[in-house]
């Protein structure tokens, strides 16, 4: 995982994997906000497994960008469920088919707080590819600077 970027008390980390990887070890007990990047199509099976990680590791805002989002969004709501989280510990998830890097990016910066401030925002590209990791990088330092971050 690499830090990309700050903002106050918010530290934005990307990390990029193929989708037969397994997810490392995310922020402890932290709770956190995720884009989930997908650069090409995946399995369910994978989905299922990258997004039961995600939120058993402490994710608790799903962003879907890049290939299928619909799907990723459908296996973050699964997930959730599955887990059984306590009632007040709800995932909140969205999906972003089509939207470009810079838009998606904005809503994770700017929406994807519910009534937590998450501290930890992960991007995740499932499917690495260096140019997309760069230009997700470079939206949320865009962001973060038009915000005065």
């Amino acid at each position: 995982m690499q830090q990309i970027a700050t903002h106050d008390r918010r530290a934005f980390v990307l990390h990029a994997m193929e989708p037969a990887d397994a997810l490392p070890p995310l922020f402890g007990d932290e709770p956190f906000a995720a884009l989930v990047w997908a650069t090409r199509p995946t399995s369910n099976a994978q989905k299922q497994r990258i997004t039961h990680a995600l939120i058993a590791g402490g994710c608790r805002y799903v962003v879907c960008g890049g290939a299928e989002t619909d799907a990723w969004e459908e296996a973050a709501d699964d997930a959730y469920l599955v887990l059984d989280l306590p009632d007040d510990d709800v995932v909140m998830t969205s999906s972003h088919r089509g939207e470009p890097p810079d838009e998606v990016v904005f809503f994770l910066v700017h929406s994807a707080r519910t009534d937590r401030d998450f501290a930890r925002c992960l991007l995740l590209v499932v499917g690495a590819d260096a140019p997309v990791e760069e230009r997700l990088s470079e939206c949320v330092r865009e962001e973060l600077d038009a915000v005065g971050g």
